[in-house]
């Protein structure tokens, strides 16, 4: 295929050589636009709508084709032509988790489990490369026929810093938290942890927990969160949804209390593995420029904006001062038996622990009091890592480089699976197009990632 090929042409013989699926997005412009602005300030406000579907785009391909999770869906190749942009993507050959539940009615907590953890562990591995998904959903959950979930459609997805505020009011309006329907500023991780209560309700009970035929009535409802628990529902999956489901996002329950949660590891070892390879603290005088320039598609800036940027995070005193407690504690982790195994990939199953049948066990089972969920929850604070989370531009000169690192082991087009990976080999040497360096617009209408003013 020679270089100078089209992105159609290319297109077609990956589809003709692979298995996957393809998301054609729509672009427009002054010349594709059927209909003509009535005037110049209807012109200017379509080219800004415009502007922000295109930054949009681009940014859920840069995002998409960066992580490598078992439990997300990849992105294979991101082909922009003038009036479409085509997104190839893992092909799960399962279907809608909507469509499963349909199907099979509600869950037994048991089959649900299975599935929170798997969705936890994906939103952890996002949170800890600062990113927040933003529209987590049923219907954005699909399930392949060897019983395991991908994540998809990272479309409202973006960056977000602990220590920073985003705007932007979306998601779907009953997987949406209340502080978005109050058009609150947030952080990014409180609002996928509602999403995700409202998931496992709907995998345990078989419907949302807020609805309504009048949408007055319905926002009324989620704001005030009040749910009510069927009577089948054990007190731990009622605990668990009590503490996801609070209004007040300074009270809800962390990602991480939820992945130590008791209902989320009965029958387990421990609570899910996030999939982070181990990673060193990022210096400034380390920084590699081929990375640099394989960070394109956000709003960051030109590789030297970046590059300057960068070196301005890593040299700042916070960092400096973050990066001494995590060596700090590092050090104070470490000790004779100290095992290399925790500085590489965890590659334990997430399985159920097995017990051998006993009688005597099943009796005390039979006629124990079932416990109950200690009700006071102390939120304790997760020291800053900066290896995970601390800063968008540092979660993705990791992401990159991972990439880089996988690509010249695996070739292009890895996913991170727990089945056959699709061929390795790249189709055509220059294949696609890079993604390029967006420079933030003036008026980022809370779309792409524009430092917002701190807390």
């Amino acid at each position: 295929m020679p270089l100078h090929a089209s992105p159609s042409s290319l297109l077609l013989l990956l589809l003709l050589t692979t298995q996957c699926a393809v998301k054609i997005i729509p672009r427009y412009s002054e010349a594709t636009r059927k209909e003509k602005p009535i005037n110049a300030e209807e012109a200017e406000k379509q080219r800004q709508k415009d502007e922000s579907k295109e930054i949009r785009t681009v940014r859920e391909a840069a995002i998409s084709l960066l992580l490598h999770h078992p439990y997300i869906c990849g992105m294979r190749e991101f082909i922009t032509h003038t009036n479409h942009h085509y997104m190839v993507c893992e092909f799960v050959d399962g279907g809608q988790m909507l469509d499963y539940i349909i199907s099979h009615g509600r869950l037994r907590e048991r089959a649900a489990r299975k599935f929170v953890r798997q969705i936890s562990s994906a939103l952890d591995y996002c949170h800890r490369n600062s990113i927040v998904h933003r529209d987590l959903k049923i219907e954005n959950i699909l399930i392949s026929k060897s019983g395991n979930i991908k994540i998809i459609d990272f479309g409202l997805s973006n960056l977000y810093a602990p220590d920073r505020h985003l705007s932007t009011f979306c998601g779907s309006l009953y997987f949406a938290a209340p502080e978005l329907l109050n058009a609150k500023v947030y952080t990014g991780p409180e609002v996928d942890v509602w999403s995700f209560g409202i998931v496992l309700y709907v995998l345990v009970c078989g419907r949302v927990p807020f609805d309504d035929q009048s949408m007055p009535a319905l926002h009324a409802k989620i704001k005030r969160g009040l749910v009510e628990y069927p009577a089948w529902l054990s007190s731990e999956c009622k605990h668990l949804l009590g503490r996801m489901l609070v209004v007040n996002p300074a009270d809800r329950a962390t990602l991480t209390e939820v992945m130590h949660h008791p209902f989320m590891n009965k029958g387990y070892d421990g609570p899910p593995d996030s999939y982070i390879i181990h990673r060193e603290p990022l210096r400034a005088d380390e920084l590699d420029w081929d990375v640099i320039n394989a960070m394109g598609g956000f709003t960051f800036g030109t590789p030297e904006q970046i590059h300057d940027e960068l070196r301005n995070v890593l040299t700042s005193e916070s960092y400096l001062s973050v990066l001494s407690a995590w060596e700090a504690r590092r050090e104070k982790r470490r000790g004779p038996a100290a095992s290399s195994s925790s500085m590489a990939l965890s590659e334990t199953s997430d399985s159920p622990k097995k017990k051998r049948f006993s009688g005597f066990d099943f009796k005390k089972k039979l006629f124990k009091d079932e416990k109950k969920v200690e009700e006071s929850v102390v939120r304790e604070k997760e020291p800053l890592d900066p290896t995970q989370g601390y800063n968008p531009l540092i979660s993705i000169y990791y992401l990159a480089r991972e990439k880089m690192e996988r690509e010249k082991v695996y070739g292009r087009g890895h996913f991170a699976s727990s089945q056959a990976s699709l061929d390795n080999n790249p189709v055509a040497s220059g294949y696609g197009m890079a993604l390029p360096s967006l420079q933030p617009p003036a008026s980022t209408h809370a779309m792409g990632y524009d430092p917002p003013s701190p807390r």
